[in-house]
């Protein structure tokens, strides 16, 4: 009791009552829900070369921990890039570039109205609702299978008791028990080649290739929350896209006293190809395990995938007298 029969505080109160199973405290949901997470970055980058041969390489690690649980985003990536005269009248060169990401990116953070949005809830929620479920002596109690705190949905499953704001809905537990991850690898590549057999003539090769790869993971839990009620679900896909470029290029310019030529001819083609493939189920046998496989009920999957190409042949003449009269 805080304030006694005699209308004055109770100086031996506490926050908390217990209805004889459960003991209940208002938490701090945004000190619950948020965290420092850690953010670090590495880079080592080398270069040098002569007269004939220019090289520089680069290599960078990235992770940041986030600031709610399962929000971490990690990359490595490098790039090198290598010019070769081979000839006075030949030079070669490449120029590649990759990066693999990793990002644990939690659905609905960005829906101000959702309840999986965890900045939403910790900010709404009145601080007189448990984050947590208690026992009768004021602990927090665990789950046996997995050691995590049990947490309050409001749902009256753990304790005797709902709650009207958001019930059902606990968005550390959900960051805790459901897992979203995008795992991409990118690859940038250019190789090229300089040729000049005479004198004002330079005729270049250039090749490109660009190849992208994302993969989707998703899992809801079991045993805890909305996706309870189906057991859980997963879901998974596999974005493939690739680019081909290839580019030929004639220059030649010539000067005859005060007149000057310069001709382009140019052949330059592109293809393009994407892939895609989904699959989602209900009811998991394994809690946490993101694989369609790992579903009894609900399987369902799609696919599809495009191509295109884009051919040109191009030209160009330039003249000019004395610099004056193009």
């Amino acid at each position: 009791v805080v304030i006694g029969v005699d209308g004055k505080i109770n100086p031996n109160a506490t926050l908390g009552y217990t209805d004889g199973k459960n003991y209940f405290v208002p938490d701090d949901w945004s000190d619950g829900t948020m965290r420092n997470g850690l953010r670090s970055e590495y880079n080592v980058g080398v270069s040098g070369g002569d007269e004939r041969f220019i090289y520089y390489g680069s290599f960078n690690y990235l992770k940041d921990e986030g600031v709610i649980k399962n929000s971490a985003f990690e990359r490595f990536s490098a790039r090198l890039n290598v010019e070769y005269r081979a000839k006075d009248w030949l030079k070669l060169g490449a120029n590649i570039a990759y990066a693999n990401t990793v990002s644990n990116y939690p659905d609905e953070q960005t829906n101000t109205t959702s309840s999986g949005n965890a900045f939403y809830v910790a900010n709404q929620i009145a601080p007189v609702y448990p984050f947590y479920v208690r026992d009768v002596n004021g602990n927090i109690m665990y789950d046996a299978n997995n050691g995590n705190p049990i947490y309050d949905y409001g749902d009256a499953v753990y304790t005797d008791y709902s709650r009207n704001f958001m019930s059902i809905s606990h968005p550390l537990s959900d960051l805790t028990y459901s897992t979203e991850d995008y795992l991409v690898d990118n690859l940038n590549s250019k190789f090229f080649a300089e040729v000049t057999p005479i004198k004002g003539l330079k005729i270049t090769g250039t090749l490109g290739l660009h190849l992208d790869n994302t993969r989707y993971h998703y899992v809801s839990s079991s045993k805890y929350g909305q996706s309870k009620s189906y057991g859980g679900s997963a879901a998974q896909s596999n974005d493939h896209i690739s680019g081909f470029s290839q580019q030929y290029l004639a220059n030649y310019k010539r000067s005859f006293g005060e007149h000057n030529t310069d001709f382009l001819f140019g052949i330059e083609s592109y293809k393009y190809w994407s892939e895609t493939a989904t699959a989602q189920g209900q009811n998991l046998y394994k809690e946490g395990d993101w694989t369609v496989y790992n579903t009894i009920d609900q399987r369902l999957g799609s696919g599809s995938a495009g191509e295109w190409a884009l051919n040109s042949v191009f030209g160009r003449i330039n003249y000019d007298f004395a610099n004056k009269y193009f």
